[in-house]
């Protein structure tokens, strides 16, 4: 009897409480600003929803980011998961929606509307299909392949000047539930698109949102009136008109607050009600209606949207850009790990037990000896997925078609594979033969700023020797270069003394004028004789300027949102890049990884060797790598039987190189902003009058407003403003954190600074104390941005809307 109660208790602390109870934190979306959220079925996977367009697919199990998709200009309004969870529906307030592929990325649908779009949701059981609701319009069923719109029409009596405010599916998709301006519930056939019923609530105020529980026939309404009503879907399909009454209602009796956003868990068995004017959320026993909880955020942020976990008591709540995350309250049961645990208030002597440590117990019962030898005869299969009932979908009827491909090829997508990221990959070092390289080991980073600083000075190789740096790469590998070295590096080590100043070594080099083979591969433009030398640069035809034909502005924004790979593979973006490139004398970068990809889809044997001795003859002296893969590059490309996986190490510096020097400044450089305002449309300029984070998330409107603000000297607002974003996507980086909130306290709040920034009194002593504390976090500058935002908004931004800057930027846009 004992245990039973002991074992009561236990279920009772984990499992009687099906709500969350306390705030744990908040995901990680890289600093951006969130507007709404969205679980897949199984509450795997959570995207979110931006206010510059992007939308980030989060893995809720481990919390880390695994896709970005820029998918529009404007903030998301809403997002839709498919049934199997392989496509994205979103839409946005620049009146379009996307279909993404999730586990690719790719883009698969986009549709341009008349209006903005509030609400898109997916068909529960076809992808093909979904309901669009657009602000002042009809709400319309999309069908993707083939093209197809239908509308849907309010033909219910006395309903002419109705307007459709709210609008979902039933969990099925049998049928379509569409909510009034005036508090009138219409129901459509989803096939035929008639209406079957309607009804009217006991209110005529709006219809703000209808929400479906995944596991249940109910339907939830939350209308203007503050109220939040439950109805049974079988009552209201056999209504003609009539007014009905909820099966159960839930308000805030004492505060009487409208609710932003509700949501209900799957089963509909509590109800969450997110406030609009703080922080706070309700949540209800819809059955009793009693409310059982209210969770508080932090104070003066406003709830933009939450989210209920399909299958566990967990909520997210979208507040002031974050996504936090609430959950049960942890409760430490150590009695979990053994039946026999007991929790002491004090410290008792311990007793060791006859038969503690025998193989077999004497004094155990012979019916438990046989069970455990049983027990451990259970076979136990870890290979195969065996799919749980509580997955299963809303009505639990498919639980035997929920098991995945192992390849992910077919089948529910309940996770995105995502390989790590190593940014120092462990590697067999050894010492080298040549001690000069010692420096290339030791200290990379001077390295390559001492052979950035040589590329810039392009000297003239016109004379048959030259003065070249030992530790700086660049020459051919011949074995009278590697004799002379090892002959200087034994005078040196002889000498037991290391040379204050770079040794130098007077090397031959062939003059600017040399040829070198070309490849047999056809017509390359990469594969120039000196290419890359001070002369022929100058003398080369710059790469062509893409056109803008067939590009639209998402698709230019898009490259510089993620990473470099959102560039590289785009066709017109990566030319874009090329150009770039070629301005910053840093395109033999690009032009080592694009033959690196020829060389790998080559087949001939000889002419892959021939090609490789090529490329290693173009690029071995300008591309930017360390001793140790340069070596590795030799060796690979000498070798009889050519593996290009041997190249990996100089493949993955050249790209690590462009993705964090060349690509951040490509970013922000004029020709790509340039590029943007040609394709900029006259309306998205025009928003950004009625949206102040809208222009600062914009790349063409934030260039335009710095130039503003450099006309009337406040540009260092701007300025710091752009370097805290920079300082909060460092989260995970301790070490550049500190040191970059250090750089901004210098720059912008130190006194007498050319560009201090003015802040209220205490607030710059509260970032100095903290820095010298070391309690640096992603917190350390709020205070401050949010009095230099408010500073922005309250008079420079009126006045650049009035300025001839924005005028004049209107006036070259085309709708």
């Amino acid at each position: 009897m004992m245990r039973k109660q002991e074992m009561a208790e236990i279920l009772d602390r984990s499992f009687a409480t099906q709500f969350p109870e306390e705030h744990e934190g908040i995901l990680d979306i890289q600093n951006a600003s969130a507007n709404c959220c969205k679980f897949n079925r199984w509450g795997s996977i959570v995207a979110v929803g931006c206010t510059d367009g992007r939308v980030f697919v989060v893995d809720f199990i481990t919390k880390n980011l695994s896709r970005t998709f820029p998918a529009h200009a404007l903030p998301v309004t809403c997002l839709s998961w498919s049934r199997n969870g392989r496509k994205l529906l979103t839409s946005s307030s620049d009146n379009t929606i996307a279909v993404f592929d999730v586990l690719t990325g790719t883009l698969l649908h986009r549709i341009r509307f008349t209006s903005a779009v509030t609400y898109a949701q997916f068909h529960p059981r076809d992808d093909n299909k979904a309901i669009i609701l657009q602000l002042n319009y009809l709400p319309t069923v999309e069908q993707f392949s083939p093209r197809m719109q239908k509308v849907l029409v309010n033909e219910t009596p006395g309903s002419t000047d109705e307007t459709v405010s709210a609008v979902a599916y039933d969990r099925k998709g049998k049928y379509i539930i569409a909510g009034t301006g005036k508090g009138r519930l219409i129901i459509y056939d989803s096939e035929t698109l008639r209406h079957v019923a309607w009804c009217k609530q006991n209110t005529v105020q709006q219809i703000r949102q209808i929400i479906v529980p995944m596991k249940s026939r109910f339907i939830i309404t939350n209308t203007q009136d503050r109220v939040i009503r439950t109805y049974e879907l079988e009552d209201l399909i056999h209504q003609k008109g009539q007014v009905v009454e909820a099966k159960y209602k839930v308000l805030d009796m004492v505060n009487k607050a409208a609710w932003k956003n509700v949501c209900t868990d799957s089963d509909g068995l509590y109800v969450c009600g997110a406030s609009t004017k703080a922080h706070s959320l309700y949540i209800w026993e819809s059955n009793t209606g009693s409310l059982i909880k209210i969770l508080h955020g932090n104070k003066g942020e406003a709830l933009m949207d939450v989210q209920w976990h399909p299958t566990r008591p967990i909520i997210l709540s979208v507040a002031q850009g974050g996504v936090s995350l609430w959950t049960q309250a942890r409760v430490e049961n150590w009695s979990a790990f053994a039946p026999e645990f007991q929790e002491l208030e004090e410290n008792e002597k311990y007793v060791e037990k006859e038969s503690e440590f025998d193989m077999e117990d004497e004094d155990a019962d012979e019916d438990m000896t046989n069970k455990n030898q049983n027990d451990e005869d259970d076979f136990i299969d870890v290979m195969n997925v065996s799919p749980s009932e509580y997955l299963a979908s809303s009505d639990e009827e498919d639980c035997d078609v929920m098991k995945p491909a192992r390849n992910l090829e077919s089948g529910p997508l309940w996770y995105i594979p995502v390989p790590p990221e190593i940014d120092n990959p462990e590697t067999e070092k050894k010492l080298p033969d040549d001690i000069t390289q010692l420096d290339d080991i030791l200290d990379p980073k001077s390295h390559r700023s001492m052979w950035r600083s040589y590329k810039a000075e392009t000297p003239d190789f016109s004379d048959e020797t030259q003065e070249v740096d030992l530790n700086v790469h660049g020459s051919d590998g011949s074995d009278s270069e590697q004799e002379e070295r090892k002959s200087r590096s034994a005078s040196v080590t002889s000498a037991s003394s290391v040379p204050e100043a770079p040794v130098t070594l007077r090397v031959p080099t062939t003059k600017s004028n040399a040829t070198s083979p070309t490849p047999s591969t056809g017509s390359n433009n990469f594969f120039i004789a000196g290419m890359f030398d001070g002369k022929e640069r100058s003398n080369r035809e710059a790469p062509p300027m893409p056109s803008t034909e067939g590009v639209e502005y998402p698709r230019a924004a898009s490259w510089a949102a993620g990473n470099c790979t959102n560039v590289l593979n785009d066709d017109k973006g990566k030319q874009l890049f090329r150009v770039f490139l070629f301005q910053s004398l840093a395109e033999e970068n690009l032009g080592f990884l694009e033959a690196m990809e020829r060389l790998k889809k080559m087949k001939n044997g000889d002419e892959k060797v021939q090609f490789a001795k090529d490329t290693l003859n173009t690029y071995q002296g300008s591309i930017n790598l360390s001793s140790g893969s340069m070596k590795a590059l030799r060796n690979a490309i000498n070798t009889e039987t050519l593996d290009p996986e041997e190249m990996g190490p100089a493949i993955k510096e050249v790209k690590r190189l462009l993705e964090n020097d060349q690509f951040p400044r490509f970013r922000r450089s004029e020709l790509y902003l340039q590029y943007l305002e040609e394709l900029l449309p006259r309306s998205y300029a025009e928003k950004w009058a009625q949206s102040f984070e809208g222009l600062l998330n914009n790349h063409v409107g934030r260039h335009h407003f710095r130039l503003f603000l450099r006309s009337i000297h406040a540009e260092e607002n701007l300025r710091f403003w752009e370097a805290v974003v920079e300082f909060r996507s460092t989260r995970h980086k301790a070490s550049a954190m500190n040191n970059l909130g250090r750089v901004i306290l210098n720059t912008y709040l130190a006194e007498g600074t050319a560009n201090e920034v003015f802040l209220p009194f205490g607030v710059r002593q509260v970032i100095e104390r903290r820095i010298q504390d070391n309690n640096i976090d992603i917190t350390l500058f709020d205070e401050a941005i949010k009095h230099v935002e408010q500073v922005l908004r309250n008079d420079p931004y009126v006045r650049f809307l009035q300025s001839a800057q924005y005028n004049t930027l209107l006036g070259k846009l085309n709708y």
